[in-house]
C-alpha cells in the first residue's frame, strides 16, 4: 500500500508535467502587431483575407495577411508567406529555432506521404484553442507561418454560412 502511494505521488505529477510540455511557454496571442480576436475596422471580403501593407516584417517573408470573421470582424488567422526558388532552407530553420525558444517544445506534424518534401512544426496554447504552424514545401517553394484561433475559425464558418443562407432566402426559392 505504501508503495502504491509513493508511486501515485511521483507518477501523477510527472505525467502532468510531461503532458504540459507540448503547450506554449508564452501565450499565443498574435504576431506582427495584430492580435487574434482583435476587432478590425475593415469591410468583409468574401475570401476573408486582408493583406497587411504597413508592416515591418522579417525579410524571410514576402506577404502578410490576416483573416477576419465576416460579420463580427474578429481576426482568426494571421499569416506570413514566402515563395522562393531553392526552397525554405535556412529561413525555416531560423524561424523554428526562434519559435521553439519563445513557445517551447515543437510538435512535428505527421506528413502526408504524397507530399514528401513537406515539413511542418506546430505549437499549441494550453487550452489547445490556438496554434502556430510553420510549414515548408520545397517543391511548391512555399514557406508559411500561421497563427490560428480555432474558436474564431468556427465562428467565421458559421457567419459565412449565415450570410450565404440569407442570400438564398432572398431568392425566394
Amino acid at each position: 500500500m505504501k508503495l502504491l502511494k509513493i508511486l501515485l505521488l511521483f507518477i501523477i505529477p510527472l505525467s502532468l508535467f510531461a503532458n504540459s510540455a507540448n503547450f506554449a511557454k508564452e501565450e499565443i496571442d498574435g504576431a506582427f502587431g495584430i492580435k487574434l480576436g482583435q476587432e478590425v475596422k475593415a469591410k468583409y471580403y468574401y475570401k476573408d483575407s486582408i493583406e497587411i501593407k504597413d508592416i515591418q516584417g522579417y525579410d524571410g517573408f514576402e506577404e502578410y495577411w490576416y483573416s477576419i470573421t465576416p460579420k463580427s470582424n474578429l481576426v482568426y488567422r494571421i499569416s506570413a508567406l514566402s515563395f522562393k526558388e531553392g526552397g525554405c532552407g535556412e529561413t525555416f530553420d531560423l524561424i523554428s529555432i526562434y519559435l521553439q525558444e519563445k513557445y517551447g517544445k515543437i510538435e512535428k506534424e505527421i506528413a502526408n506521404p504524397a507530399y514528401a518534401d513537406y515539413e511542418a512544426f506546430q505549437w499549441f496554447s494550453k487550452d489547445k484553442n490556438r496554434r502556430i504552424r510553420l510549414a515548408c514545401s520545397d517543391k511548391s517553394k512555399l514557406l508559411g507561418l500561421y497563427y490560428d484561433d480555432y474558436n474564431l475559425t468556427d465562428k467565421a464558418e458559421k457567419e459565412k454560412q449565415e450570410i450565404e443562407l440569407n442570400k438564398i432566402k432572398q431568392l425566394s426559392l
